[in-house]
């Protein structure tokens, strides 16, 4: 999933899903997008992380830039 935003900074797909600008995030990203969401458990273990957050997998980074957006899976 994360190969198909190599040309993005993971806060410039949180601004584009947060503006529903299509032109950055075409319709087949967001599909994408939805089909991956991080679950219940998996947000409240990435809230409740203290650690160095670069030293988190791309995938933890990706979604703790994603939850920051208030109602994330809603919007995707």
């Amino acid at each position: 999933v994360l190969s198909q935003f190599r040309d993005m900074q993971f806060s410039e797909v949180r601004r584009a899903v947060a503006e529903v600008d299509f032109s950055k995030l075409p319709i087949d990203k967001v599909s994408m997008l939805a089909n991956n969401l991080p679950t219940e458990e998996e947000i409240g273990v990435l809230n409740d992380y203290a650690g160095d957050k670069s030293k988190l997998g791309r995938a933890e980074q990706f979604y703790l830039e994603m939850i920051q957006l208030p109602r994330y899976s809603a919007k995707v």
